[in-house]
């Protein structure tokens, strides 16, 4: 295992291709939004989490608004799958219904069934779970008819990531790359981020709490993917193994999505600059809401987030 060295920066000409890509209708959006907001202190989801000094938006109105503008942009419907747990959706689909967002996206909620973790909590089982959960709930036949090639995924608690990423889109379609996902330059994130690396030929993604100081990776994961349908058909046929995460309030197992990689040698990894990565993990701190507050306040002015 190697630090993985084979990465992309944008260039203009992908992000046409992408925008491209969405106006043909060939690009589908998939959030995962089955997390708690446990760790800031709330007993609501984390999609729903608040921003004060923003008007008060949540999470997924953030991603929401920029969905409605991908789709006003391409001049045509989007189509959007949310994956959430089996206690949080009702209450997600009903915040979307109160948004009154203009008729422009085609909203799919799909919950992960729980399972029994060892602390003896029953909940989701972690983002690996969203190939057979999609595919579970009809996802790739839709796509086949709606003629969706590709599909973005993100997470919710990262609201400067961009749920139809035009310039990722169209890396991945001219490339033609059964997966590729965003990566950061490593500044000392592989410790709480996922480690880009190389096994067998083959991008792979070491978790942080699985490295161990094993690699020192140059990029590191940030959680943001475009996939091909053949693959997402793929990986949805695979038993994804379980990892062993300590949280509170004790030992849990979660699947990952990025242990598909090793299914394909067709991948790529595109390289952003620290802009598009602000994850809220925390109250305070790093990741924490005043941390992800001025990142948004700095890339979005706050009437054009609620626009």
């Amino acid at each position: 295992m190697r630090s993985y060295e084979q990465v992309a920066r944008p260039r203009k000409e992908w992000q046409e291709r992408g925008f491209v890509e969405i106006q043909k209708g060939k690009v589908a959006s998939i959030v995962l939004a089955g997390g708690k907001g446990t760790r800031l202190g709330s007993d609501r989801p984390k999609a729903l989490f608040r921003f004060p000094s923003l008007g008060g938006c949540s999470l997924l109105e953030i991603l929401a608004s920029k969905m409605v503008d991908a789709a006003k942009k391409a001049q045509r419907p989007l189509s959007s799958w949310i994956l959430c747990s089996e206690e949080n959706r009702e209450a997600l689909e009903q915040h979307v219904r109160a948004l009154q967002l203009p008729p422009l996206i085609h909203w799919r909620f799909v919950a992960q069934k729980n399972i029994l973790h060892p602390c003896g909590d029953l909940g989701p089982g972690g983002n690996g779970a969203l190939y057979r959960s999609l595919a579970g709930a009809g996802a790739l036949d839709q796509w086949q008819e709606e003629g969706t090639e590709r599909v973005m995924v993100i997470p919710i608690d990262n609201p400067l990531a961009h749920p139809f990423d035009p310039m990722l889109i169209g890396f991945s379609a001219e490339k033609s790359y059964d997966a590729c996902l965003v990566a950061l330059e490593n500044r000392g994130e592989y410790k709480t981020m996922g480690a880009l690396a190389e096994m067998e030929g083959r991008l792979r993604i070491v978790e942080y709490y699985e490295n161990g100081g094993r690699l020192m990776p140059s990029y590191c994961n940030a959680n943001q993917f475009c996939f091909s349908r053949g693959f997402f058909a793929r990986a949805a046929q695979l038993s994804l193994p379980y990892h062993l995460v300590k949280r509170a309030p004790g030992t849990k197992k979660e699947q990952l999505l990025f242990d598909a990689l090793h299914i394909t040698k067709n991948t790529g990894a595109l390289v952003y600059d620290q802009d598009r990565y602000a994850p809220l993990k925390e109250p305070t701190g790093p990741y924490g809401i005043a941390a992800v507050t001025r990142a948004l306040e700095k890339m979005l002015a706050p009437e054009e987030v609620l626009s």
